[in-house]
């Protein structure tokens, strides 16, 4: 979408892609962390099985372009600098300039090399609705060009009516970085429908039915099937994910070494586990939020 170009990425800012936050708004980014106080179950079922009214102030059409324009014109004449594969090549830390350049005449990959920027280029908006730019695959995308050639009206509980610009289909599959610290990654993709649960017996067409009339009349999305086991926060990511599941299912009649720390030792992995909500009951896919 964006040819690895910093005008492609711009173009697409306040359509697809989120804006470059000044540096004193970081909390904008995340502005529907709002959760204060009591049940934190509550907030979450409240927040994200309604109607989905997010809109932050730098996400705004007009406000997301303006701030790319500020960050192209501090940017007017910058420092490029050698790609970071290639001082690993050398061996160095050392920066090594090639060229003084308008940010918007850059590469992406320029970009990266040479600043450090805490707003990615592949951030989408919050505000975007999933269905309306991810497509079933084998289907047909838009272009680039083809976005943001008119606007639409939307109402936000935050701003009243707010006028946006129209996007469509762009992809088949989007990646959701689930990260606090460990770096989940999970790709999103679109099915045409549930047949294939249906005929393997996962779902029945009354199940299937019931989810439709809960989507529609409480806008919550529904879990139809679900298998393999639940992740966890604070793991350490993939491998230590692996790691803390060799331990828990080590057999019974293996005793712990002496030299072992006691963190490593099965009897407390499995304790710390169970603190931070780790099970291996199975939740019903109508429990699932």
């Amino acid at each position: 979408m964006t040819r690895n170009t910093v005008r492609g990425w711009g173009n697409l800012i306040g359509i697809l892609f989120q804006p470059v936050y000044p540096d004193n708004v970081w909390s904008e980014r995340y502005g529907d962390d709002d959760y204060e106080s009591g049940s934190f179950k509550t907030w979450l079922r409240k927040k994200y099985t309604g109607p989905y009214n997010y809109l932050g102030y730098f996400e705004q059409y007009d406000v997301a372009v303006s701030q790319f324009a500020d960050f192209t014109e501090k940017l007017s004449n910058m420092a490029v600098s050698e790609p970071f594969h290639l001082r690993e090549y050398k061996n160095s830390q050392d920066e090594k300039i090639i060229k003084y350049a308008p940010v918007i005449d850059l590469t992406l990959d320029e970009l990266d090399d040479s600043i450090i920027m805490e707003d990615s280029t592949v951030d989408l908006l919050e505000r975007l609705v999933v269905s309306s730019i991810l497509v079933c695959k084998g289907e047909g995308t838009v272009e680039a060009e083809q976005l943001g050639k008119s606007m639409v009206r939307r109402y936000y509980q935050r701003f009243g009516e707010v006028d946006e610009p129209a996007v469509g289909p762009v992809t088949d599959m989007l990646i959701y970085n689930y990260d606090y610290g460990d770096g989940w990654s999970v790709d999103i993709t679109r099915m045409n429908d549930c047949d294939d649960l249906i005929e393997n017996g996962f779902l029945t067409n009354i199940e299937l039915d019931e989810a439709l009339d809960t989507v529609i009349e409480k806008h919550k999305p529904v879990c139809l099937h679900q298998d393999g086991m639940f992740v966890m926060d604070d793991v350490g990511g993939f491998g230590g994910f692996i790691r803390l599941l060799q331990i828990i299912n080590k057999p019974d009649g293996i005793d712990d070494s002496d030299e072992i720390d006691e963190t490593e030792s099965k009897e407390y992995t499995k304790r710390w586990a169970y603190s931070m909500g780790w099970s291996t009951r199975k939740v019903s896919n109508k429990q699932m939020l």
